[in-house]
């Protein structure tokens, strides 16, 4: 004869300790630069390099493309924090840059700002996006269900 063990009437309550994601992603949309600071692809990739060094993050990768015949240029950045990009549409005195950074030791905006500085856009539309881990419902209500 097998013994069956009564079961309980609710599943346990048991915390759940959540990490906080610390993540910020800004975009913005440089308009009215000078289409020869748009698509000098060398001097835009120094640009870049030290927008990214400004925001204190980190580097692994960076990848570039020069469109031709119209110009323009497409910077794309793999960071230890995450990542940062640059499209340039000279023909339009356009730059549409992101960028993505998580932890709280890199600053997002920062590199926004060195941009800004260096390509002296006529108008800017920026936003910067929070992109922290937040749980949707308290630790204490997470149930554990025997299987």
């Amino acid at each position: 004869m097998t013994t069956q063990l009564p079961r309980p009437t609710a599943p346990p309550v048991v915390s759940v300790p959540r990490p906080t994601i610390h993540g910020r992603h800004t975009l913005a949309t440089f308009y009215g630069i000078p289409s020869e600071k748009l698509d000098d692809q060398l001097r835009l990739r120094k640009q870049f390099e030290l927008a990214i060094q400004a925001a204190k993050a980190t580097v692994l990768e960076i990848g570039g493309w020069l469109f031709e015949p119209a110009g323009g240029v497409t910077l794309v950045a793999l960071l230890v924090e995450s990542h940062a990009s640059i499209h340039t549409w000279p023909e339009h005195g356009i730059a549409y840059i992101d960028v993505f950074t998580c932890g709280t030791r890199a600053d997002p905006d920062k590199a926004l700002d060195y941009l800004q500085f260096v390509l002296e856009p006529e108008r800017v539309e920026r936003t910067t996006l929070n992109r922290d881990a937040v749980p949707t419902i308290s630790p204490s209500t997470i149930k554990i269900k025997p299987l």
